[in-house]
């Protein structure tokens, strides 16, 4: 045998023969027997890898899930474990024989003056037998004493310790005791909210929550054979629940290896509910309650051995688990027809697929399971065998076709998958040989080393009919219970209006438990009605039979009209002026149950009555009626936070922070109506916004943003939010920038904007530079500084401009010079037709310039101020045109030139 994904396998020698590793047989087998065995004893697995792999778990660590730890420091003013206003109490034989008969009338009032007396002290309103008369087994329960018990009820006012005390002071009373609080006590597992096979909001699942909390949750006499991989037996949320007896029809003995598939497959039926770790189990019993569930046996067919996969003898594992104890046999395998091993069918494979039946070996271990499974070896149900026969179930497979081996044998149980909203799962298996369905996508179960995995497939849906099985057999089995009844029960109950019909039916665990059985609930009591606004929540106490089954669902019947309330009748349809609520129950026997009412009258008075029913919609008697009134309805209400002081500079940015909720808890919607373009209202998150004013995006003047919230009944509050924008006022310059020499192009230069520049409105302001010469100087602006670096001779000049948030100016200019050392003066421009300009160093000093013409005549002779930024100027308009002689003089220096005047 081997599994769908290896083209080839390797065996071990069993006594059937098996395909070798190049499709040969052994020496024993036949040329026919080489076809069919090709066909017939390949098996694989039947689940799909998810293309994303949900699984909690990583390659070096796992998450661990510990239960939350409620406060032990907690102090209360009210004994919260045990029922106030009550007690119980034990009279003696003289006492009981005093006053029996006048409490069986329903009196209080006695013939013992301390009872009474104790009845004025503590306000005692009524004192009933704690076990009721038992008819005809009342003899023996008198004989046993517990006609004496009584429940003595008094007022809510009287502190529980003065009771006791008062009551066991009273002669003839032998025994006072408080009743302990029952709390209620779902399973803790921390992933049973991610099994959506067992609770599914879409209906699609396999409805076991009742029978957990009104039936059963598994029993070890069950045990369930995992023909698999082989089982995780130490897995934390498995172990408990794994039997010491294990086969492998790999090494014909009992040292199983632990497999994925096996381990994932056995969690679905039998993970360890209510202990605080990992996932439920259908039949994984009740770990806080003391109770195990299904017992796991582990019967090894296959194995991943290096990337390959070793294949057992599916029909030993068979018989071998029916010899020893097993009940329940699954089956999450299939033939497999790929033969050229690519993973798919050609149509030549698929035509066989279509055409295949059960192998002859796997038929009779498979007949052998159910007819001697639980029995002797006549055939007749051992004394401690939870059933007679046994019950086999097999995956339908995984590739979309209209068969699927061995599951279209007759006498097994074949199970299709669904997904989670009711639809066939695209790769299962259908038509006419498929006899139930069961969730089978993104199934969360255990996986190997304390780990959790989801994984798909037919494989998966299969162990939730197994499961469901089991829980079966847990609670009907026994002697005289057989499979054939087991099976019955199963598909007779099945629901075909969840899912389509080429695959049967979805598997319903509660209808299969009561199928054939009902029972009429009991009359609710102590309804209660809490109103806020026009919401009423109703609480109750869930009722059931006298063995404690709960009631399957509730009808609670209200409305305005008080007599309809009390003619509507649910069994008979009769529904005239009044609204039905169904509540569908997984609560156990007297806990409290509730519902809440939504979208009511306001200010108007309602009447309600409850009727618990069983599944088989078998309505017990009505609760008496209640009232309760709605409330006004009130409008949503707007804070505001930041809302002092709202006139801003024309640059500035302001947050108000906008809260909003409806006093009632109803929905509402938000309307903004803006003031300028300055404000934008966004939502934080539910119930908080915020309203952000960037004044630089209108123009100066006054604002006002107005909110409405409007409740989904129409009330509605408004707030405005008012706002001024002042008038921005431009930058201003400070103070000038002074000119820059230098005598290098690497010489660099450093300016804090801030030193030159400031804003009237406290503003930021921004900067830009422009060059007359661009290619002078090179030049970075990082918020108010200026850095630079000249890169050549010559000058420029330099603009600054500064910028505020509404783009008003200021500007600066300076100049830029970049000369050679040896340079100490220019004289320009030359040839000069009207004015010479003489610059001299960075600094201004007195010059003086004398101009000869060439004959010698003195034109000019003056002393001038003169520096590099501010050259002296010399009118030479008036001189005639030719070559004259300049000398200059200034720092002791004197320097002599010709002059062209053209």
């Amino acid at each position: 045998m081997t599994t769908e994904r290896y083209s080839k396998s390797v065996s071990t020698s069993p006594p059937p023969p098996v395909a070798s590793m190049d499709g040969r047989l052994s020496d024993q087998s036949s040329a026919r027997e080489t076809s069919e065995l090709m066909i017939y004893n390949i098996m694989r697995r039947l689940y799909l890898p998810l293309l994303a792999l949900v699984s909690i778990y990583s390659c070096s660590k796992e998450e661990i899930y510990t239960p939350d730890r409620e406060g032990v420091n907690a102090i209360k003013e009210v004994d919260h474990s045990i029922v106030q206003g009550e007690a119980f109490v034990k009279f003696n034989d003289e006492m009981i024989a005093l006053i029996e008969d006048d409490l069986n009338r329903g009196k209080i009032v006695t013939k013992s003056m301390g009872l009474n007396q104790a009845l004025d002290e503590i306000g005692i309103t009524s004192i009933s037998r704690l076990f009721p008369d038992a008819g005809e087994y009342e003899p023996r329960t008198r004989r046993e004493g517990l006609h004496k018990w009584y429940v003595v009820k008094f007022g809510d006012d009287v502190p529980q310790t003065r009771a006791t005390v008062e009551l066991g002071s009273v002669h003839g009373i032998e025994y006072v005791e408080s009743q302990r609080t029952i709390k209620v006590e779902e399973f803790n597992d921390p992933k049973l909210s991610s099994q959506w096979g067992f609770n599914n909001p879409n209906g699609c699942d396999i409805n076991v929550a009742p029978v957990w909390s009104g039936y059963t949750t598994g029993d070890p006499r069950v045990i369930v054979a995992v023909v698999d991989e082989g089982v995780d037996v130490k897995h934390e949320d498995l172990a408990e629940n794994c039997g010491s007896e294990h086969y492998s029809t790999i090494n014909y003995n009992s040292n199983i290896v632990v497999g994925s598939h096996g381990t994932h497959v056995a969690g679905t039926i039998a993970a360890i509910n209510n202990n605080g770790v990992g996932v439920c189990g259908i039949a994984g019993g009740d770990a806080a309650s003391g109770k195990k569930g299904v017992t796991i046996m582990s019967c090894e067919i296959l194995r991943d051995m290096n990337g390959m996969t070793l294949n057992g003898s599916s029909a030993v594992a068979i018989k071998w688990a029916a010899d020893h104890g097993a009940v329940i046999c699954q089956n999450s395998w299939a033939y497999s027809y790929d033969r050229d091993g690519d993973g798919r069918l050609n149509s030549s494979e698929l035509a066989n697929a279509m055409a295949g039946k059960v192998s002859l070996a796997d038929k009779v271990a498979i007949d052998y399971f159910i007819k001697y499974a639980g029995c002797d070896n006549d055939g007749n149900q051992l004394l401690g065998s939870p059933m007679k026969g046994g019950l086999v179930v097999f995956a339908a497979g995984n590739d979309g076709i209209e068969n699927g081996v061995p599951a279209n044998y007759e006498p097994v149980i074949a199970v299709a998958a669904i997904d989670n909203y009711g639809n066939r799962a695209s790769f299962s298996n259908y038509g006419d040989f498929v006899d139930i369905a069961a969730p089978g996508t993104s199934i969360l179960s255990t996986y190997p080393n304390n780990r959790y995995s989801n994984l798909q497939g037919t494989s998966m849906a299969c162990p939730h009919v197994s499961g469901v099985a089991a829980l079966l057999v847990s609670y009907l089995g026994g002697q005289g219970f057989t499979c054939e009844e087991l099976k019955d029960r199963l598909l007779s109950t099945k629901n075909t209006t969840a899912v389509p019909k080429n695959i049967g039916g979805l598997v319903d665990a509660m209808a299969a438990l009561t199928y054939g059985s009902d029972f009429v609930p009991g009359k609710v009591n102590g309804i209660k009605a809490s109103v806020a606004s026009n919401s009423a929540t109703l609480s109750w106490s869930s009722v059931g039979d006298a063995e404690g089954h709960p009631a399957y669902g509730y009808s609670i019947i209200f409305g305005k009209n008080k007599a309809a309330v009390e003619a509507a009748d649910p069994a008979s349809g009769k529904l005239s002026d009044v609204s039905q609520t169904i509540v569908i129950s997984d609560a156990r026997f007297n806990e409290t149950m509730e519902t809440t009412f939504s979208d009511l009258d306001f200010n108007s008075e309602y009447f309600v009555k409850v009727i618990g029913f069983s599944f088989s919609k078998t309505y017990g008697e009505a609760s008496e009626i209640v009232s309760f009134t709605t409330e006004k309805n009130n409008p949503p209400i707007i804070e505001l936070r930041g809302v002092d002081d709202l006139i801003l500079k024309s640059h500035e940015i302001r947050d108000v922070n906008v809260s909003i909720y409806d006093p009632d808890g109803h929905t509402f919607t938000c309307e903004y109506k803006r003031g300028s373009n300055a404000d934008a209202f966004d939502k934080i998150k539910d119930g908080n916004w915020n309203l952000r004013i960037r004044a630089y995006n209108a123009e100066a003047g006054a604002y006002t943003v107005q909110l409405t919230a409007k409740d989904k009944f129409g009330e509605t509050s408004t707030k405005n939010i008012n706002y001024t924008i002042l008038e921005n006022t431009p930058p201003q310059k400070i103070k000038d920038i002074e000119n820059m020499f230098f005598t290098s192009p690497k010489g660099r230069f450093n300016l804090d904007m801030t030193e030159y520049f400031s804003d009237p409105d406290g503003e930021k302001l921004d900067y830009n530079l422009t060059l007359s010469n661009p290619s002078l100087a090179a030049y970075e602006i990082e918020e108010d500084k200026i850095s630079g670096t000249v890169l050549k001779y010559g000058s420029t000049t330099v603009t600054v401009t500064a910028y505020d948030a509404r783009n008003a100016t200021a500007t600066a200019e300076f100049k830029i010079l970049v000369r050679e050392p040896s340079i100490e003066y220019v004289a320009y421009p030359n040839p000069v037709k009207d004015t010479l300009r003489i610059a001299t160093g960075k600094d201004q000093s007195d010059i003086h310039v004398k101009i000869s013409s060439a004959t010698g005549s003195v034109v000019i002779d003056k002393t001038l101020k003169a520096s590099a930024f501010e050259p002296a100027e010399i009118d030479m308009s008036g001189c005639a045109p030719g070559k004259y002689s300049a000398t200059i003089r200034f720092d002791s220096k004197e320097f002599k030139q010709t002059i062209v005047k053209k």
